[in-house]
């Protein structure tokens, strides 16, 4: 399953025995089986073995894959610029993957798995999870069947004794490396499960798959309360549990999620500056156990994760923010795929120390004693201790010396700053407001009020020192602002924050959630709803079929394909349904033409409820005794290409619809209960249908009329809150085009864009589009070449068109361009139609 855009895309069943397509360690360009491996790739760029990349960034060491001997192994490379050296033995016949270091660096686990991997198998690799030291000496096996989730990533250290692993069956587990006790923290995964399982931080606070999710971990219950996909791959945590970390394209950009905030910041760009000689392609991101190093591959635009050149980096990172304060620093220069890295450094014996301008510190020597110190580029006094006060911003290195041995420390000084509100959030039916900081604050002397004058109950700082929550009298019914005085930083020299007022939305669409049981506002929301089974919110993740895909606004576009919730999800919530027969179907849709299905809980076995649209109109079925026992009743036309809040209810003997908040249909057309409904799939927009859909909510109640008004009201104030996207139309002649990749190229995406170039002859809507236009459009959706990609050069077509920079659901799409520059933005094709 394609796991790298917003919304999970389906790989046929078919499409996955015949590529193999899909999860973790692979072996681009080593000889098929029976074939002699290949010889190692020569270095490149002119140096002689790799002591030319000698890095300068102290003690430690790094470790990758690498194919350059043929077959998969580990392999090691010392900071301090000494020749790499393969780590794992030879093992003809096995591939070696996933390497990660234990925090105390003596010890890293890998896995080992049958076969020259050459593609990313679905559902995860299989093999045996190993431990050896990171001398190369002492392996063993710690578990004879493991996996890792989508693509390399298959254990987390606790601490230096204990791992967090994927089991053979796809269920967590941690282990005690030298007892061999395990316990198992979580179930395997549901759903159409390609990805194979969750990875759990080392605080047992949080979980990822191979989609960024990062879900919150119930360790009372084992229990993971799946959140929105983050687009991208190779979600990873730091050890503290803070941060969560990716990569949120094809090729970079490397992003960050402060994970009690969802707050998302930037590590690494795409093509990145800092990064000389071209080296922008990036994948594979690892943050070192302590935070101080962060390591990935790259290449020179090249994307086969098997055979391309993808060479390791590594800078110095601020644990405190996840943002890289050293230059990268190249670790390899071989032409074989050097890639999944990690790092380490020896912890600072003097440790290390940070704050805000001005800062005292005081360093101690362990046994006392004189020892020289030097607190940068200045002596302080022997002795067993030295303190200084910094006064301006920088990293400075502090060193103890004595009887030849040198103790190191650091510190990291920041320019002084009031704390900054990054987030104001509603919660709890509007009962709390959390307000997040950019930095721990101290509140005991903090005044807070509404400008509303609404009451404040009382407040208390946040667990982690990074907010406050803010308990409300009575719920917040519409939109207030929260005042703020009397907050400051934990600086060793506070800085208060000025007085501060804070936006607070009212709650949000939709407002009446008892009985809800399925969300979906669009593919970037939040989308959380209360699942019983694991006592918490959680989201619901939708996968697109054929051509369906997303627009500008994350919303729904079929297109003639589908969006489905696969049966394991869907099946507690067609349960629920079943269990009080009452059903409402609310959803913001706008037809562009077709019969086909709107939304549905449908199988081949048929389904239990369906709606559908049939020329104009919209038609309910429900399925109302056994095997093809159906019911059906027509309700009411929705104007074509203009967005209608629809919403359907029935309980037996009533069924009543409403159209922008307005009643339009009683009626006692169909009579039974849900007795005879069974499991099924949640489908949207099948069948052929064209439209678009979003704000959908499902609830096993009947919504009462002045709910259904309200929510109209509330989801019309968020669409007309949204910044137009800007819309042409015009007749062009098709002037060139792009190679289009084959899948093998882009393994493991399956959708891909590429550029062309249109020559404009006439525009019929919208701002002038004149000349030669270069536009991005679909090649492959769902592994399949779209018909567009295929026309003859010189064709002509009709095109609606949209800034391609206006696209954010575009941001983790594989993109070809074999074009060269053109002047005039970018262009997005939205639709076409052929005119020859």
């Amino acid at each position: 399953m394609d796991r790298f855009s917003p919304l999970a895309r389906s790989l046929p069943r078919l499409a996955l025995a015949a590529a193999g397509a899909l999860a973790a360690c692979g072996g681009g360009p080593a000889a098929a089986p029976g074939e002699a491996a290949p010889e190692a790739a020569p270095p490149v760029d002119g140096v002689a073995g790799e002591a030319a990349a000698a890095p300068a960034l102290g003690e430690g060491f790094v470790v990758w894959e690498s194919n350059r001997g043929g077959d998969w192994r580990i392999w090691r490379r010392d900071l301090d610029g000494s020749e790499p050296r393969r780590l794992t033995p030879d093992e003809p016949g096995r591939s070696h993957c996933c390497p990660h270091i234990a925090p105390d660096g003596r010890r890293l686990v890998y896995l080992s798995a049958p076969g020259r991997q050459r593609d990313y198998p679905a559902g995860g690799l299989v093999g045996e999870l190993r431990l050896i030291g990171t001398d190369g000496e002492g392996q063993r096996t710690l578990a004879g069947r493991a996996r890792n989730y989508f693509e390399n990533r298959a254990a987390v250290w606790r601490d230096s004794g204990r791992l967090i692993h994927i089991d053979g069956d796809g269920a967590t587990v941690e282990l005690d490396v030298d007892g061999g006790a395990s316990r198992r923290l979580a179930a395997p995964m549901g759903g159409a499960g390609a990805d194979a399982g969750w990875l759990i931080d080392a605080s047992l606070s949080w979980a990822t798959s191979g989609s960024p999710t990062f879900s919150p971990y119930d360790r009372r219950r084992g229990a993971i309360a799946a959140r929105q996909q983050f687009g991208g791959c190779q979600p990873y945590f730091s050890q503290d549990g803070r941060w969560g970390y990716w990569t949120a394209g094809a090729g970079g950009p490397m992003n960050r999620v402060e994970l009690a905030s969802r707050s998302v910041g930037r590590i690494l760009d795409k093509n990145d500056a800092r990064v000389a000689g071209g080296w922008g392609y990036a994948y594979f991101p690892m943050l070192s156990r302590d935070g101080r190093l962060f390591a990935w591959a790259a290449s020179r635009g090249e994307h086969d994760h098997f055979r391309s050149d993808y060479e390791v980096f590594v800078a110095e990172a601020d644990p405190d923010t996840l943002e890289l304060t050293g230059s990268p620093l190249r670790v390899t220069h071989h032409r074989a795929t050097d890639r999944f890295p990690d790092a380490w450094q020896p912890p600072l014996a003097l440790g290390r120390r940070s704050g805000e301008a001005p800062l005292t510190t005081t360093f101690n020597a362990p046994g006392g004693g004189d020892w020289q110190w030097r607190l940068a580029e200045e002596a302080a006094p022997p002795g067993p201790s030295a303190e200084r006060t910094w006064s301006a911003p920088g990293r400075y290195p502090v060193t103890a010396s004595r009887d030849g041995e040198t103790l190191r420390g650091l510190v990291v000084v920041r320019s002084p700053a009031p704390p900054r509100v990054v987030s104001a959030e509603t919660r709890a039916g509007g009962e709390q407001v959390v307000v997040r900081f950019d930095e721990p604050i101290a509140a005991d002397g903090a005044e807070l009020s509404l400008a509303s004058g609404r009451p404040i109950a009382g407040w208390q700082p946040a667990a982690d020192g990074l907010g406050i929550v803010v308990r409300l009298a009575e719920p917040l019914t519409g939109g207030d602002r929260l005042r703020l005085a009397g907050i400051r930083d934990r600086a060793q020299r506070p800085n208060p924050m000025p007085s501060a007022t804070v936006e607070l939305e009212p709650p949000a669409w939709p407002a009446r959630r008892d009985g809800l049981v399925f969300l979906w506002q669009t593919a970037d929301a939040a989308n959380l709803v209360h699942d019983p089974a694991i006592g918490a919110d959680r989201a619901y993740t939708l996968t697109a079929t054929g051509e369906a895909r997303l627009d500008a606004d994350f919303a729904m576009l079929p297109a003639g394909g589908s969006f489905r919730l696969e049966e394991a999800e869907a099946a507690p919530l067609v349960a629920a349904i079943q269990a009080t027969n009452e059903l409402t179907i609310e959803a913001t849709v706008t037809p562009l033409g077709g019969d086909g299905v709107v939304v549905a809980a449908a199988s081949h076995r048929g389904y239990a409820f369906l709606l559908k649209q049939q020329g104009e109109r919209l038609v309910l079925g429900l399925r109302t005794g056994p095997r093809w026992a159906y019911a059906e009743a027509p309700l009411v036309e929705l104007p074509p290409r203009r967005p209608s809040h629809l919403v359907v209810s029935y309980e037996p003997g009533r069924l009543t619809v409403w159209v922008d908040g307005e009643q339009r249909l009683s009626s006692e057309a169909i009579q039974n209960d849900f007795f005879h409904w069974r499991a099924a799939p949640l489908v949207f927009g099948d069948g052929g249908w064209s439209g678009r859909i979003e704000g959908v909510a499902i609830y096993n109640r009947v919504l009462p009329a002045e709910a259904v008004a309200e929510h109209h009201r509330l989801y019309r104030r968020l669409t007309e809150a949204r910044r137009p996207v800007p819309r042409s139309r015009v007749v062009a002649r098709l002037l060139a085009r792009s190679a289009p990749p084959t899948l093998e190229q882009i393994s493991p995406y399956r959708e891909a864009l590429v550029t062309a170039r249109y020559a404009v002859e006439e525009t019929l809507a919208g701002s002038p589009l004149g000349g030669e236009l270069k536009v991005a459009q679909w090649a492959l959706l769902d592994g399949r070449r779209l018909a567009l990609d295929q026309a003859p050069v010189g064709s002509r077509h009709r095109l609606t068109l949209e800034p391609f920079a206006r696209q954010p659901q575009l941001e983790s799409v594989y993109q070809a361009d074999g074009l060269p520059p053109a002047a005039g933005e970018l262009q997005y094709l939205v639709e076409a139609e052929p005119l020859d």
